[in-house]
């Protein structure tokens, strides 16, 4: 660890007073929500019983499964929901509360991402209350599906990326980057965000070559990433879809 990954590490570990109290205004206000809307219920939410099942293969047979086809990675996020679950066993309420934990981590990173970037306090409160009230977003994280843990994942990997450029903290892009490629296995969108950091990064390096064949690499790892997942997901027949194909061919 260099002098200036300690710097950012004290940096970070030691927030302003005004952004702590600004973080509890969110936690709070996203916890008021929560009350009013009441998310208890053993019931499927749009299409999330189809990533229900899932998790439920990882409760029951200790291995990933996708019962039914979906057009997701999903990976990472069935195990989260099945963490939740392992108190009390499967439930559609403690999927959606794993969910909703992702959803205010998501919210709580879009203040810190609004703060790196220069803005103020009350404009990076502002932009964080703007997501927790957004009806799509918060309708989303009393559910199971993938849309609000990809943005979540998303903000959080834009922040330490964008930190560890700015101060050339090799700690901070690492911690940016593996969250990047955690979040392939839950959408494979996420790849995107790879490709913007490997172009700032190869701008920000004056396009030199070692540093372009740099950001190559890290944007091929997330694309091998999610073909490694695919590949492994068919081959072993994890997907009524594949299974059903793979019957259907030998018949």
């Amino acid at each position: 660890m260099n002098k200036t990954d300690v710097m950012s590490w004290i940096y970070f570990s030691h927030p302003k007073k005004a952004d702590i109290v600004n973080i509890l205004i969110i936690i709070a206000i996203w916890t008021v929500m929560v009350i009013v809307v009441n998310p208890l219920g053993n019931f499927p939410l749009n299409d999330d019983w189809v990533y229900g099942l899932a998790v439920k293969s990882i409760l029951e047979k200790g291995d990933f499964r996708l019962p039914s086809p979906a057009h997701t990675n999903l990976f990472f996020q069935a195990f989260w929901g099945a963490l939740f679950c392992l108190p009390f066993g499967f439930s559609f309420t403690a999927l959606r509360f794993s969910t909703l934990t992702l959803g205010l981590i998501g919210a709580i990173g879009t203040y810190l991402l609004l703060r790196e970037v220069n803005a103020n306090q009350k404009i990076s409160l502002l932009g964080a209350l703007l997501l927790v009230v957004n009806p799509l977003y918060f309708g989303l994280a009393n559910s199971f599906m993938t849309d609000v843990p990809f943005v979540a994942l998303s903000v959080l990997s834009f922040y330490f990326l964008i930190r560890g450029l700015k101060r050339e903290s090799i700690i901070e892009v690492i911690l940016g980057l593996c969250l990047v490629y955690i979040n392939i296995l839950i959408r494979q969108y996420a790849i995107v965000i790879l490709l913007s950091f490997a172009l700032a990064y190869s701008f920000k390096q004056r396009f030199k070559i070692k540093f372009l064949f740099a950001s190559f690499v890290i944007f091929s790892s997330g694309i091998l990433l999610h073909r490694f997942y695919q590949n492994w997901l068919y081959s072993t027949g994890r997907t009524r879809v594949i299974a059903e194909n793979v019957l259907s061919t030998q018949q």
